[in-house]
């Protein structure tokens, strides 16, 4: 049922309002009635100019009273219709020998924070000027969404995401791989976009912290090309090729920027250029890179201070110097301090703080860029300085002030007893089985085994296992920072979030294995993995800001189990039945600013809460 303002005239010209009701009988036939007579259009504007406009509002009043009962009369219909409601949306089958119409509604809900952040009006002009034909902003919302909700190829995800999605036009595949050119072409430009974005979103965001880390990718493929090359895989995919992915976040753990590199690039020269260009980009005049034991060298060290950085790095004690060592094992000068865990379990630990003034002489790395620059990389050693040898080697010789913190803590001496069982358990393995004892193995307890004359001498090294044990629950971290140590330490322990977006890329976004062939596929690909991490992060920052923190797999779970079906009840109009709105869904809602679903909507209400345009009936419509 619906009202509305009616008017009717006299021959005298002299006009009545009325407010009408208009609806259909049980035959399916338009009925009008008469639901108040409110007078002569003139006496009631003379008593009160604003009638007429109060009559509308009685209206609006009315109408939105009608639509809540005319719902659930619809639903009163049929005693059986929740059952059936809930067997079609969960199990996707038909209703009155209907095709399946089940549509997930994560995609309009993550397309929330895509409209937020402007992207749509960001990639439409990076479009402009070229030939590009198709919906370019529409296909890269695709991809970049459904990675983080189904994260299928670029053949299944043109097949499956309009038939899954509800908000999703079909695309053709061709341009699914055409768009990969373009994102590859203006990476930079998208990148330092998303930063403004992010900085509008949280104008108190910290980039001074720079969280730094190096992963591989593997492709399922033994060609070697421009960018694929093998080499050394953190996977341990080492029959395959693979790309080197350099990613900056900051301290919550929201990316900043990420760099390609060949597969055979190693660690340690990709840090100082990117972060020069980290510094040059975003206008920091000074960054503190946090990083883990695999970056941490006397070059990246020394060249960080000398450009005016800071840094604090992760190092083993066992490989520390044999000062820092000594200083470890004396007691003296240790500082204790106790720690609660989650289980309430308290734990006695300490900290040692060790200052050393050391020369340095060593070899100039040789710096890597994603794209080579050599106007670049000479602008950076002219600031550093090197000079070379004889042997046409860039070295560098200083001084430089080194601060330790030597930290040990019970869950570590408990954790590193743990780990060595497990050595020598192998080791006794291998000392027993000879034949199996290789020069290629790496790890598996062969650093235990001593070696006198042959593989038929080999017997368990006593020493080193004692040697060793004195270390048990120490961890070493170097800063250039003279922040008190607890401070420090706070700083270190978000090096997580970086570990994690690699994770979160690896396994829930699944940017590897890669099937994608050409360079600019394959830039265009990891781009296209880099959003998808951003609006994760950015997702789950917002949950957290508002007091209702929820992991990235538990907002998947939850928005994947976010679906409404399409019900046609006999001579009634449509009914959209909604499953899956746990008090998740409603946190992840508030978060992106959309109203709760309902558990039944009708067309309008849901195309108004979900911000779609056009008729809802063409997504559910099955080619």
């Amino acid at each position: 049922m619906r009202y509305h303002v009616m008017y009717s005239s006299n021959k005298e010209g002299n006009r009545s309002v009325y407010i009408a009701s208009s609806y259909r009988n049980e035959k399916g036939q338009a009925r009008k009635n008469i639901y108040r007579k409110c007078g002569n259009e003139k006496m009631l504007l003379a008593a009160d100019p604003l009638a007429i406009q109060k009559i509308k509002a009685e209206v609006e009043a009315l109408n939105r009273e009608a639509a809540a009962t005319d719902l659930n009369q619809r639903m009163v219909l049929n005693k059986n219709i929740k059952d059936q409601l809930l067997k079609e949306a969960k199990d996707g089958l038909s209703l009155k020998g209907e095709k399946p119409a089940l549509r997930g509604l994560g995609l309009v809900v993550l397309s929330r924070l895509w409209n937020e952040l402007k992207l749509p009006y960001k990639l439409t002009y990076l479009k402009n000027g070229t030939n590009v034909q198709f919906d370019f902003s529409e296909v890269v919302r695709q991809l970049c969404l459904t990675r983080i909700l189904s994260p299928w190829s670029k053949a299944k995800t043109k097949r499956l995401v309009p038939v899954t999605y509800l908000g999703a036009r079909p695309q053709n595949l061709s341009d699914y791989y055409n768009c990969l050119d373009l994102l590859s072409d203006n990476k930079e430009a998208i990148i330092k976009y998303l930063n403004k974005k992010l900085l509008e979103q949280n104008p108190q965001r910290d980039t001074r912290v720079c969280l730094y880390d190096i992963t591989t990718y593997a492709f399922e493929s033994i060609r070697a090309d421009s960018l694929r090359e093998f080499g050394y895989s953190k996977d341990k995919k080492f029959n395959e090729v693979q790309v080197v992915m350099a990613l900056a976040a900051d301290k919550d753990g929201l990316p900043v920027s990420y760099k390609l590199y060949k597969g055979n690039q190693g660690e340690s020269p990709t840090m100082i250029p990117f972060v020069e260009e980290l510094k040059k980009t975003y206008g920091v005049e000074k960054l503190v890179v946090v990083a883990d034991r695999g970056l941490n060298n006397t070059a990246n060290i020394h060249c960080l201070v000398e450009l005016g950085h800071d840094y604090v790095f992760s190092s083993k004690i066992r490989s520390a110097s044999e000062e820092v060592k000594a200083a470890a094992l004396c007691p003296e000068g240790r500082i204790s301090y106790t720690v609660v865990d989650d289980d309430g379990v308290v734990e006695e630990n300490w900290y040692k703080e060790v200052t050393l003034e050391t020369k340095v002489n060593y070899r100039y790395p040789e710096f890597a860029k994603e794209h080579d620059d050599p106007a670049e990389i000479e602008r950076l050693e002219k600031i550093l300085k090197p000079y070379e040898t004889r042997a046409k080697n860039k070295r560098k010789k200083g001084t430089l002030k080194r601060r330790y913190i030597v930290t040990f803590s019970k869950k570590r001496f408990d954790k590193d007893r743990h780990d060595r069982q497990k050595f020598i358990d192998k080791a006794i393995g291998l000392v027993t089985r000879p034949s199996t004892f290789t020069a290629e193995m790496k790890k598996g307890g062969k650093g235990l085994v001593r070696v006198e004359i042959d593989k038929e001498s080999l017997s368990l090294d006593e020493e080193k296992i004692v040697e060793q044990e004195k270390f048990d629950g120490m961890h070493v971290i170097e800063t250039s920072l003279e922040d008190p140590v607890e401070e420090i330490l706070s700083i270190y322990r978000e090096l997580w979030h970086i570990e994690s977006n690699f994770r979160l890329l690896k396994s829930q976004l699944e940017a590897r294995p890669v099937y994608v062939r050409t360079e600019q596929h394959i830039r265009g690909h990891f781009l296209c993995c880099y959003i998808a991490l951003v609006i994760s992060r950015l997702l789950e920052y917002k949950l957290k800001s508002n007091q209702t923190p929820i992991s990235i797999e538990k907002i998947v779970e939850s928005l994947n189990g976010l679906r409404t079906t399409r019900i046609k009840l006999e001579r009634l109009p449509a009914v959209y039945a909604t499953t899956g709105i746990s008090d998740d869904v409603k946190n992840i809602c508030k978060a992106v600013s959309m109203p709760v679903l309902e558990d039944y909507e009708t067309a309008a209400t849901l195309r108004r809460k979900l911000g779609l345009s056009g008729d809802l009936n063409s997504y559910f419509s099955i080619e």
